[in-house]
């Protein structure tokens, strides 16, 4: 008889930002476990007809997974309270697909865990076919799992030392909270499969300069890389990122509430160095002549080979209280007209200080037209693919302006576009918005890499 896989503290501290046990945990062990059996039974019983098949060590994170997510609402740390204040801002609902009435934030749902559940059978298939949020299997561990929690609620402790963790101390620096914005980006059970993102763009950016004359520099690109993500990587829920979702986990009564909420995104730009007043550096952003400040008591000195009007600085900068700090290494290039003049006549640097995005805008016919090829190249490549599938890559395409798909959706253009049970048309209507935001987490250099495949 094959041996039961069991949940042991390893495998749950993967799932927590410290490494030793806490004082609760063996507490939040015993139930993961729990939630275990539940699993194996509902994934093992023939009954239920449209199994989503896992393999063992996928149903012990999810058991974690669902753990955690008790483990957060008793200990008020926020991490789905941030998640679903993004998703009520933008949808009028805390839970996409479920509607629940009288929705408080320190309570428990079922409704909750199915959506964690939908969330963990998409990422683990990486989004490439669709999961229908009615799924009997879905509902059934769901329930179970609530059915546990229900009874725990009202003895289960709270996680002290992961409420210290997401404490912000007064007079923090930027620096002191770099491990924990990296942290709620990559690796808390809402977040986990985002570290399969940053991997593979680690490695893209490792094999682009293995032999280029930069080998040296690998480790601070990477470096800075890590630092760039785990503050501008934008989740599947509304673009919702890290730094904002720390603001949450700290409470409205941190000092850096504000500032983590409304900390914008890392920028890299071209710039000429001014002077230096105090610990602020002035800088001069070249394509579009604004000096900013850099605050260096934040970060590190500014070495005096970096002081001259003789260079070209490439450095990347983030607003963190009413200033700049610079994030990671600085490049030099000599001063010389040609350079000044490709930066100054760059479009991206042009809008380096803008805080919106250019509006697009779309020809229905043509999009119409990119619906049919694209349609004819899916099931061409893979003629035996089903229709929910053929049509959840469609939402998938880039190339389809969201505002389209949404107009499309909500008046039955492509009737095709639903979820597979009956009434499955108007949950995906009523669930557009946040579908095509979820299906369209931006990858960044993933993309990128993948393209310069194609050219080789």
């Amino acid at each position: 008889m094959k041996k039961k896989q069991r949940i042991f503290n390893p495998k749950w501290l993967e799932f927590h930002p410290y490494d030793t046990a806490a004082p609760s945990d063996l507490y939040y062990i015993q139930l993961s476990n729990k939630v275990l059996d539940e699993i194996d039974r509902i994934m093992d019983q023939d009954k239920i007809q449209d199994l989503i098949f896992l393999e063992e060590q996928e149903r012990i994170d999810l058991a974690c997974v669902l753990a955690c997510h008790f483990e957060d609402e008793i200990s008020n740390t926020g991490i789905w309270k941030a998640i679903s204040q993004k998703i009520f801002e933008k949808t009028g609902k805390h839970v996409p697909f479920y509607p629940i009435a009288d929705y408080a934030e320190d309570d428990i749902y079922v409704e909750n865990l199915k959506f964690i559940c939908w969330h963990y059978f998409q990422k683990i298939n990486e989004n490439n076919f669709c999961i229908s949020p009615l799924n009997h299997t879905i509902t059934a561990i769901a329930e179970a799992t609530f059915a546990l929690f229900d009874d725990e609620y009202e003895t289960a402790p709270e996680n002290e030392r992961l409420q210290k963790f997401f404490n912000v101390p007064f007079g923090a620096k930027f620096v002191d909270l770099e491990r924990k914005l990296l942290w709620v980006s990559t690796d808390s059970y809402m977040t986990l499969f985002n570290v399969n993102i940053l991997d593979r763009n680690l490695q893209f950016i490792s094999e682009s300069m293995e032999d280029s004359d930069s080998k040296e520099e690998i480790q601070g690109v990477c470096f800075d890389y890590i630092t760039d993500f785990s503050i501008n990587n934008e989740l599947e829920f509304f673009g919702l990122r890290a730094p904002q979702l720390l603001s949450v986990c700290a409470g409205k009564m941190n000092p850096f509430y504000n500032i983590l909420k409304e900390m914008g995104k890392v920028k890299t730009g071209f710039f000429l160095f001014e002077g230096i007043e105090a610990t602020f550096v002035k800088l001069r952003h070249i394509a579009t002549d604004k000096v900013i400040e850099l605050d260096l008591s934040e970060t590190v000195k500014f070495p005096k080979d970096l002081q001259s009007d003789a260079l070209v600085l490439q450095l990347g900068i983030v607003n963190w209280r009413q200033f700049w700090v610079l994030t990671g290494g600085v490049k030099t290039y000599e001063k010389n007209d040609e350079i000044m003049n490709i930066v100054k006549s760059d479009e991206a640097e042009k809008r380096f200080f803008d805080t919106e995005e250019p509006v697009q805008t779309y020809n229905e016919a043509e999009q119409d037209e990119i619906v049919k090829r694209a349609v004819e190249i899916i099931t061409k490549d893979d003629p035996e693919l089903i229709e929910e599938d053929i049509w959840w890559n469609m939402l998938r395409d880039v190339n389809l302006s969201a505002d389209y798909i949404v107009k499309a959706v909500k008046e039955n253009k492509y009737p095709e576009l639903k979820f597979p049970e009956d009434g499955g048309r108007t949950l995906m209507e009523e669930n557009i918005d946040f579908i095509l935001s979820y299906l369209r987490q931006p990858t960044e250099l993933m993309e990128y890499s993948e393209a310069e495949e194609e050219k080789e």
